[in-house]
């Protein structure tokens, strides 16, 4: 679409570096002035244009600068545009538009910048519009020289919505090593100093993990131990009480000999089961912790406070029981044993 427009354009490169430049037709004038033809990369140039129609003419200024800014290939522009100034005077019944554009170079060589053709849009229909057609300004852009001149440049923002640019600082980061070094390793600064120490957050909760499975590994294997130990405890002690009563000592009269193996069998149970060593203790002593231990219930203690007594009176009093007050100081034996596994929530001994 633009071929033809770049041919009929051909004559106008006789200007050759000429930098300002005017032309009036049918009372509508156009006139463009730059303020260099050569520049360096990320200098800003000016381009001043000056629009003059009667009222009977109107002109679209966006239309006027849109070969600017929109250039034959958007993907790489070359110029991008930062500032644009835009200003309208009513002079002797005729308008004048003044335009000042601020572009900065994005790349190096030789580049033709033109408006290609400017239209003066008539009001009346009786009317035609007037086209001018405007020159191509060669612009050579160098290599920056002296580029920090320009960093004041930076918080300037691009005015149009495409092609969008980078700000005049990270042009100049953007084609400097140094400079991207130097950025780099501020990245890295500000990247170490802001991220989050995942290694030590990982190695303590490691630890905490750690602790938390080793307590509950504790828990799981006591339970075990307990578990364990508990029906070794209740098998043994009914294994003694059918030993005992196969060994028939009521039958032979071994009175005070039933009671202590009666008393053994219950001392015994108590001392595997809860780790508590009875065998040197006295019948006062050993009650007296039992008493204090806080895993017994108050039926058993009373229970086996009774039982220990009545024990004791035969062994030390010769008391002599009867055949029937032995059977029951079985079942007393047996009964303590089933109040004492019922108070854990075992099963009971039969």
């Amino acid at each position: 679409m633009r071929w033809w427009l770049l041919f009929l354009l051909i004559p106008n490169l006789l200007i050759g570096k000429e930098i300002s430049w005017k032309k009036e037709e049918k009372n509508c004038m156009i006139a463009i002035q730059l303020n260099a033809n050569e520049t360096a990369l990320y200098k800003p140039i000016k381009m001043e244009i000056t629009l003059t129609h009667p009222l009977s003419y109107q002109i679209n200024i966006q239309d006027v600068i849109q070969p600017i800014l929109w250039p034959l290939n958007p993907l790489q522009p070359i110029f991008n545009v930062v500032a644009e100034e835009v200003q309208a005077l009513l002079v002797q019944d005729q308008w004048e538009n003044q335009v000042i554009l601020t572009m900065v170079p994005l790349v190096t060589g030789t580049f033709d910048l033109s408006l290609l053709i400017v239209s003066f849009l008539s009001k009346q229909p009786e009317k035609s519009s007037v086209q001018i057609l405007t020159p191509i300004f060669p612009i050579t852009v160098t290599p920056a020289t002296q580029k920090e001149e320009w960093l004041s440049a930076a918080p300037l923002l691009p005015i149009t919505p495409f092609p969008m640019g980078l700000s005049l600082a990270n042009l100049y980061r953007q084609n400097d090593p140094e400079k991207l070094d130097q950025e780099a390793k501020r990245n890295q600064e500000i990247l170490e100093h802001h991220t989050l120490p995942w290694t030590w957050m990982v190695a303590i909760f490691f630890l905490i993990g750690s602790g938390f499975a080793g307590k509950k590994l504790r828990q799981v294997y006591n339970k075990k131990q307990t578990s364990a130990v508990i029906p070794d405890a209740i098998e043994m002690a009914r294994e003694d009480l059918r030993r005992l009563k196969q060994q028939r000592f009521v039958e032979r009269g071994f009175y005070e000999t039933y009671y202590i193996e009666l008393s053994r069998i219950i001392r015994h149970y108590i001392e595997k089961k809860f780790q508590i060593r009875t065998k040197s203790q006295t019948t006062e002593e050993f009650l007296q912790e039992i008493t204090l231990h806080p895993v017994f219930s108050s039926p058993f203690k009373h229970s086996l406070n009774q039982f220990l007594q009545e024990a004791d009176r035969i062994k030390f009093a010769q008391y002599q029981p009867s055949e029937e007050a032995c059977n029951k100081a079985y079942e007393k034996t047996v009964e303590l044993l089933k109040i004492e596994i019922d108070s854990s929530r075992n099963s009971p001994i039969n």
